[in-house]
């Protein structure tokens, strides 16, 4: 059996969860990065190494927006 401490415990019983990621983007590139982290939903992050030598050989993320106010439409774009 495996034990574990009590704070780890509760915090994963815990009904509001706190923010481990944060997402800032530079839409216009260069013109300054804007927090999006408020309309975050999910992000994954996958990295395979290159052996023997131990760097990253590929990194791809998926990130997920909540988009009901159409903010990441683009103009002149019906859905």
């Amino acid at each position: 059996m495996i034990s574990v401490p009590e704070a780890f415990t509760t915090a994963s019983k815990a009904r509001n969860r706190h923010q481990i990621a944060k997402v800032r983007v530079d839409w216009n590139l260069g013109d300054g990065y804007q927090n999006e982290t408020e309309y975050l939903t999910l992000v994954e992050v996958e990295r395979k190494l290159i052996e023997p030598l131990g760097g990253v050989s590929v990194a791809q993320a998926d990130v997920r927006f909540v988009n009901v106010s159409d903010r990441y439409t683009p103009p002149g774009q019906e859905v």
